[in-house]
C-alpha cells in the first residue's frame, strides 16, 4: 500500500513538473511571437548580426529602408552589403566600423553622422545604435538599431541655410556705406555659396529697351572664363539663361546641356551643367536678372527662395541707396543753385567783387560785432585815378579790363577776413575786421605800391586814391562810409595815388 501511495505522489509530482514545462514553453513561445511582432511594427529599422557580421534577424523596416528582402539578407555578411563607402565615396574598412566595435569592446556605439547604401547603389543618412549581445559572459553578436535622417537633416541644413542668409542679409545691411558693386559682388558670391554653386552672375535688365546690362561675374567664373564680354546685351540674342527675364519667374535647369532650344555660348565661356536663373523685381518691373550654376546636386525650391531673398534684400539696398544719392544730387544741385542765385544777388558781375548789397550786409554785422566786443574795425575806400581818361583813349572794353585786373590783385593783397566791395564805376571799398587804423594804413599802402608797379600793357602805369579810417564808438553806418569818402577825395586833391588817414 505503502509502494503504491509513493507511486501516486511521484507521479503527480511528475505530472505538476510536466504542466509547469508546457507553461513555460507556452509563455516562452507567446513571449517569442510577442517580440515578433513587436520587431515587425517597429518603424525603426532592426537586425541582429552573429560574432561574424552575418545577419541573423532583420525586421521588415531594416529590409525595406535598405530595399532588400529579409530572405536577401538573412546569413549574409552586413558590412559588404550596406555599410562598405562613405558619404564622399570613399571606402570603409571594417575594422574601422563602429558597429562591429561593439563585438571587440562589449560597449554600445551611437552614431548620427554616416550613411547606409541601398541595394540600387544610393544611400542615405542614418543614426543607429549597435548593442553587443552577451551570453553566459561571452559576446556572441550585435543588435543594430537605426533610422533613416534624411528629413532631419533636410530640415537641419534648411535651418542653417536660412541662419547663414539671415546673416548675409546683416552684412548687407551693414554695407550702406560701401560702393553699388561692392555691395552686388558681396551679393553675388553669398548667393553663389547659399545654393552651393561652382559660379554666377548678376545683371541689370532695362524693361524699355528691353536690353540687359551685363554687369557681375562671380570669381571662380572670372578665374576660368575668357569670353569676350560685351556690356550691353539684347534680350532677344539672349539664350535660355535669361528665360527667367521672359517668363518672369525663376528657372532651373537641372540639365542644361540637353536642353534643345539652348543657342550655346562662346568659346571660353564659363561651362553650365546645371542653371538655376531668378529676375529681380522692383515691384511689377524687372530690373536685373541673377543666376548660378553647377551645383553637385539638382536645384531645388529651396535654392530658388534663398536667392530670390537675398536679391530682392540686395535690390532694395540698392534703390535705397540710389534714393540717397539721387537726393544727395538734387540738395547739392540746388545748394549750387543758391549759391549761384546768391553769388549773382551780391557779387559784381564784371570784377566778381561784392556789391553794395552785400556790402550793407557785411558792415551791419561788423559793427554789431564791433560794440559787442570791442574789435577794431577799418574801411579803406580807393578810386583808379584818372581812369576817365583810360576809357576816352583806349576804350571801355580796356577800361573793364583794368578794373577786374585791379580787384584781382586787390583780393590778392587782401586778407582772407577782409571784404572787396565794388562801391560803384571805379570805386572800391574794402572791409578790413579786427584791424586798427595803423594795419589798415599798412595794407593800403602794399594794395598802392602792386598797383602802381604792376604793367598794363599799353595802358601803362595805372594808380589808385585811397581814403583810410578807423570805426568809432560814436559812429553810425552813414558817419564811417562819409568819412572814408571825404579822406579819399583828399588824397585825391593832394596829388593821387597816395593814401590819407583818418586822424
Amino acid at each position: 500500500m505503502k509502494d503504491e501511495n509513493k507511486t501516486k505522489r511521484q507521479l503527480i509530482r511528475e505530472l505538476i513538473e510536466l504542466r509547469q514545462q508546457i507553461h513555460k514553453e507556452d509563455l516562452l513561445e507567446r513571449l517569442s511571437r510577442k517580440n515578433e511582432l513587436i520587431l515587425n511594427a517597429a518603424g525603426e529599422g532592426i537586425f541582429g548580426l552573429d560574432i561574424q557580421g552575418k545577419h541573423t534577424f532583420v525586421n521588415p523596416a531594416a529590409a525595406q529602408l535598405l530595399g532588400y528582402t529579409a530572405n536577401e539578407l538573412i546569413g549574409r555578411h552586413s558590412h559588404p552589403l550596406w555599410h562598405y563607402k562613405k558619404s564622399d565615396g570613399s571606402s570603409y574598412l571594417v575594422e574601422d566600423c563602429p558597429i562591429y566595435a561593439a563585438y571587440k569592446d562589449g560597449k554600445v556605439h551611437h552614431k548620427d553622422d554616416e550613411v547606409f547604401w541601398r541595394k540600387d547603389g544610393t544611400c542615405f543618412p542614418v543614426q543607429y545604435t549597435s548593442t553587443p549581445i552577451i551570453e553566459d559572459g561571452e559576446i556572441v553578436g550585435a543588435v543594430v538599431t537605426f533610422i533613416d535622417i534624411t528629413e532631419r537633416k533636410r530640415i537641419e541644413e534648411s535651418l542653417t541655410l536660412d541662419e547663414e542668409r539671415l546673416e548675409a542679409l546683416l552684412n548687407l545691411t551693414q554695407m550702406e556705406l560701401k560702393s553699388e558693386k561692392g555691395i552686388t559682388d558681396f551679393a553675388l558670391e553669398e548667393g553663389v555659396r547659399l545654393t552651393k554653386s561652382k559660379g554666377g552672375y548678376l545683371h541689370f535688365f532695362s524693361e524699355d529697351k528691353q536690353t540687359i546690362q551685363l554687369y557681375s561675374w562671380s570669381k571662380d567664373v572670372l578665374k576660368v572664363c575668357t569670353a569676350e564680354q560685351d556690356h550691353h546685351y539684347p534680350l532677344d540674342s539672349a539664350g535660355i539663361w535669361a528665360d527667367s527675364i521672359r517668363l518672369r519667374r525663376a528657372v532651373i535647369h537641372n540639365d542644361y546641356q540637353s536642353l534643345m532650344n539652348k543657342k550655346g555660348y562662346p568659346e571660353g565661356h564659363f561651362h553650365l551643367r546645371r542653371h538655376l536663373g531668378i529676375p529681380i523685381l522692383d515691384g511689377d518691373r524687372i530690373v536685373g536678372v541673377t543666376g548660378v550654376g553647377n551645383k553637385e546636386e539638382p536645384y531645388n525650391d529651396s535654392d530658388t527662395r534663398q536667392l530670390t531673398l537675398l536679391m530682392n534684400s540686395m535690390w532694395g539696398i540698392l534703390k535705397r541707396r540710389r534714393a540717397e544719392q539721387e537726393q544727395e544730387r538734387l540738395i547739392l544741385e540746388l545748394k549750387d543753385r543758391d549759391r549761384e542765385l546768391e553769388k549773382l544777388a551780391t557779387t559784381d558781375k564784371l570784377t566778381e567783387a561784392y556789391n553794395r548789397t552785400k556790402f550793407d550786409e557785411i558792415i551791419d554785422r561788423e559793427i554789431e560785432r564791433f560794440r559787442r566786443y570791442n574789435e577794431p574795425l577799418s574801411l579803406l575806400m580807393f578810386d583808379i585815378d584818372n581812369f576817365k581818361d583810360v576809357n576816352d583813349t583806349y576804350g571801355h572794353s580796356i577800361g573793364d579790363f583794368v578794373l577786374k585786373k585791379i580787384a584781382d590783385i586787390a583780393k590778392e593783397t587782401i586778407r582772407k577776413i577782409d571784404y572787396l566791395v565794388r562801391w560803384g564805376g571805379e570805386e572800391f571799398m574794402i572791409i578790413s575786421p579786427e584791424t586798427n587804423l595803423e594795419k589798415a594804413r599798412a595794407l593800403a599802402e602794399r594794395l598802392r605800391r602792386t598797383i602802381e608797379n604792376y604793367g598794363f600793357n599799353k595802358v601803362g602805369k595805372v594808380t589808385v586814391s585811397f581814403g583810410v579810417t578807423e570805426f568809432k564808438k560814436e559812429d553810425t553806418k552813414d558817419t564811417f562810409i562819409m568819412r572814408a569818402d571825404k579822406i579819399m577825395y583828399q588824397a585825391k586833391i593832394k596829388g593821387k595815388n597816395r593814401v590819407e588817414v583818418s586822424v
